[in-house]
């Protein structure tokens, strides 16, 4: 009876452990290893792994692709403008900035970049969600 008893304990005690372990492991991986940097865009502010993330979770309930869409297209559009020999402009300090030319290319390079982490990111939560790689169905949210 101790023996069971102590079987059940260590089972749930290596359970809650290799639990933990693994969220601990998650939170580290996007942002030491796995990732790149965030490109530095002045009126980005600081942008973060974690400032992203906790953006998509919050705003998107954990769906990346809304996110991933936007950006993606942002850059669709930021292509046109530059084909067009055309400019944006970007409020930056209460002020707006005009980009155009060389500097719109590079901005266009500076986006995609924002593309690529975002992507990575997205890869990276999508393997952590234990949920959905165990096939279980999220349930919709009714309106």
């Amino acid at each position: 009876m101790i023996m069971n008893t102590m079987k059940k304990y260590n089972s749930k005690l290596l359970s809650i452990t290799g639990l933990a372990l693994a969220g601990i492991l998650f939170a580290a991986s996007p942002v030491q290893a796995d990732c790149d940097k965030f490109p530095t865009v002045p009126w980005w502010g600081n942008l973060d792994h974690e400032r992203v993330a906790s953006f998509v979770s919050r705003k998107h309930d954990g769906d990346w692709n809304p996110y991933i869409e936007k950006w993606s297209k942002q850059v669709d559009k930021l292509k046109g403008v530059h084909k067009r020999e055309s400019s944006v402009f970007v409020r930056y300090k209460g002020k707006k900035v005009k980009i155009a030319g060389d500097a719109l290319k590079n901005y266009i390079k500076l986006v995609e970049k924002r593309v690529t982490v975002v992507k990575c990111l997205a890869q990276i939560a999508n393997y952590a969600n234990f949920a959905t790689a165990a096939g279980k169905k999220k349930k919709n949210k009714t309106k």
